[in-house]
């Protein structure tokens, strides 16, 4: 949203028009502890959606509230107090999958994404297994991930790298 209104966003489609990925053109506030225009464009749209969910009657005459997710208010809170809101520390728990989540461009940004957080106090890379398996077997389905490998001791060590390269504590 912050692109769309601060820059020029152009949308990628593949051969049967869908939308596959999008160039941007221009500098834009990003989300987190920097800028707070980008913050404002989430309040509002936050805003305006529970206007139009509270238009509507809950159940037992619940009264609608919102949750957000925790990563997303210490980004909040922690950029005034370092902390989170109850006092607490946070942990990032990166988990690593072959082939979907190793990527080093998407390691990177989550590296990134996480040391501009003052709320955290390290970072987990979990590395991927099928421990889980044997319960889809039991259940008569089929592991989604069976395909997929565990990874080796060097892409660990390369994910793990890649936080700690941005000042975060890595285990």
């Amino acid at each position: 949203m912050s692109a769309i209104q601060y820059a020029r966003v152009r949308v990628i489609r593949d051969s049967n028009g869908l939308a596959v990925d999008y160039a941007v053109s221009g500098d834009f506030p990003r989300y987190g502890n920097n800028d707070d225009r980008a913050d404002r464009i989430a309040v509002g749209l936050v805003e305006q959606f529970m206007t139009k969910v509270r238009r509507y009657s809950a159940y037992r005459d619940a009264i609608h509230t919102q949750s957000v997710l925790t990563i997303t208010s210490n980004v909040v809170y922690g950029k005034h107090t370092g902390d989170t809101p109850d006092g607490n520390r946070m942990w990032i728990r990166f988990v690593l999958v072959p082939g979907l989540t190793d990527d080093p461009a998407n390691v990177e940004g989550i590296a990134s994404f996480v040391s501009t957080l003052k709320t955290v106090d390290r970072v987990e890379v979990l590395p991927f297994h099928k421990l889980g398996a044997a319960k889809y077997t039991k259940l008569g389905m089929v592991f989604p991930l069976e395909h997929v490998p565990t990874p080796d001791v060097a892409l660990i060590e390369r994910a793990r790298d890649q936080f700690a390269q941005r000042g975060t504590p890595v285990f």
